[in-house]
């Protein structure tokens, strides 16, 4: 596995680090793409700490990581962390899409229940896309990726209605909500979940009740998640940093199931999420699907571990 972050580094710091040709300048920032095995890569966290502590400003801004397998790690792979790579909005409760906030965590907000269809604005549903998901991590899929899963008998997928927002007499030909059945799969050690691509979190402040904004009727609540677990158990953080690993026992079996616990945050219409997995057999199909010309769109992949 070759895992790769790319950083937004601010310019008037990169020559700390980078020479002056490396990356690419973006204005104010430059673009840098390090491997995590580059023997620099434990300094960028030293020098992120050190100039917020100093100078009260970052080293750097954005980050993502990007990982790559070659074919012997896919092959050999029992099952794979589904990643959704197109995003759109409004989110569903912005459409009509109602949630019982009542059978939410009430330290972290995770896991409140859906208890109408999906109402949706389709005409903003990305077009070109097999798989989207919405801001508050509503996913749909097409109707070709419905007809897959039937053709190859995928087990552990339901594929609920999809309206027009606000029109409950309407109902999607060509989406459709999916919903995993199984939600049991526990996240285990050595997965990293953090607020922050390096360990930092220890400077952050820990509150344990969540705090209330008010205004006018609208009332928002913040909820101490970020880096901090949920004494519950329910949300372990705010970004997984590292690959994932389950508790073997918790898995199944099913070709697409989700984790047990939450990671993100829950923030105005943001909803923490579970992680999706699927297994070495839907993930040949997709690969066949690629092969024949035919790739599942708004979809990516990493490997992933039972232990």
């Amino acid at each position: 596995m070759q895992e790769i972050v790319e950083l937004r580094v601010d310019e008037d710091f990169a020559s700390k680090l980078f020479a002056d040709n490396e990356g690419e300048k973006l204005g104010s920032v430059r673009k840098i793409l390090i491997s995590t095995t580059d023997p620099r890569f434990p300094e960028i966290g030293r020098l992120q700490e050190s100039l917020r502590r100093t100078i009260n400003r970052p080293f750097f801004y954005g980050w993502d990581i990007r990982r790559s397998y070659n074919k012997k790690e896919l092959v050999l792979a029992s099952i794979f962390l589904l990643l959704i790579n197109s995003l759109f909005e409004p989110a569903g409760e912005e459409c009509g899409t109602q949630y019982d906030e009542t059978s939410a965590c009430p330290k972290c907000g995770s896991g409140a229940k859906q208890v109408t269809d999906l109402f949706l604005d389709l005409r903003r549903i990305p077009k070109k896309k097999d798989v989207a998901v919405t801001i508050a991590g509503e996913i749909v899929v097409s109707r070709r990726l419905v007809d897959l899963f039937l053709k190859y008998k995928i087990e552990g997928a339901e594929f609920l209605p999809v309206r027009q927002k606000n029109d409950p007499s309407s109902e999607s030909k060509e989406w459709f909500q999916l919903s995993v059945k199984s939600m049991d799969a526990e996240i285990t050690s050595p997965t990293i979940i953090r607020s922050t691509l390096f360990n930092d979190d220890k400077d952050q402040s820990r509150t344990d009740d969540p705090k209330k904004i008010v205004v006018g009727n609208y009332v928002q609540v913040l909820h101490p998640l970020d880096s901090e677990r949920c004494p519950t158990g329910d949300l372990l953080g705010l970004n997984l940093i590292s690959e994932v690993s389950l508790k073997r026992d918790s898995y199944n079996g099913e070709d697409i199931f989700s984790s047990k616990q939450f990671v993100g945050t829950r923030r105005g219409l943001i909803r923490p999420q579970r992680l999706i997995f699927i297994s070495q057999k839907l993930w040949r199909v997709v690969e066949e699907e690629r092969l024949k010309g035919e790739r599942i769109k708004g979809v990516s992949f990493e490997v992933a571990h039972l232990v």
